[in-house]
């Protein structure tokens, strides 16, 4: 996923927040066949928990529920990957389907993986009126939607899951691109 280094300073009722961390997008603007390539892309980000995610997956072809992924997090100074890529279990749930021109997108997701060390718990779903915060509204012919998110996030201790952060909720972005019906 290309990614850049991001420094400066963003103003926010009236305080100012130092940032210095990298970023990450893409330029593929739907470019792929999506029909053949059903991806999906996230991030979600807490700066008071210093806890923040990247997650990419795509649907297997041919198969009906199975996903690739992996999620990049970074949590209080720490770089931790999870997913398909690093030998990990992924599961991925779509939940809920909006279907627009014949097209199907996901609009409400789960997804659950873990390593002996640490598991995380998302899930999202997309807000598609015009009413999100700051009147920010994509609407969903747009493949990049402003999404809630809650998650959990633990860490192994023993044969038990200590909570690390539980219920974290917020607004991030997701991107699913379209399947076919």
């Amino acid at each position: 996923m290309p990614s850049a280094r991001v420094v400066g300073i963003i103003q926010y009722n009236n305080q100012n927040f130092t940032i210095n961390t990298t970023g990450y997008h893409d330029h593929n603007y739907g470019a792929w066949p999506t029909d053949l390539f059903n991806w999906i892309w996230s991030q979600f980000h807490r700066i008071d928990k210093e806890f923040s995610f990247v997650l990419g997956a795509y649907h297997i072809p041919l198969t009906e529920d199975d996903y690739v992924g992996y999620i990049f997090i970074r949590y209080r100074g720490q770089r931790i990957k999870i997913g398909t890529l690093c030998g990990n279990q992924f599961h991925l749930k779509p939940l809920e389907w909006k279907i627009i021109d014949g097209k199907k997108y996901s609009i409400h997701t789960k997804v659950e993986t873990s390593d002996d060390n640490y598991k995380i718990d998302i899930e999202y779903k997309a807000r598609v009126n015009n009413k999100n915060p700051g009147d920010r509204g994509l609407g969903l012919k747009v493949f990049e939607q402003i999404s809630y998110y809650q998650v959990s996030f633990y860490q192994k201790q023993g044969q038990d899951w200590l909570s690390l952060e539980e219920n974290l909720t917020g607004y991030g972005f997701s991107e699913w691109s379209h399947t076919n019906l």
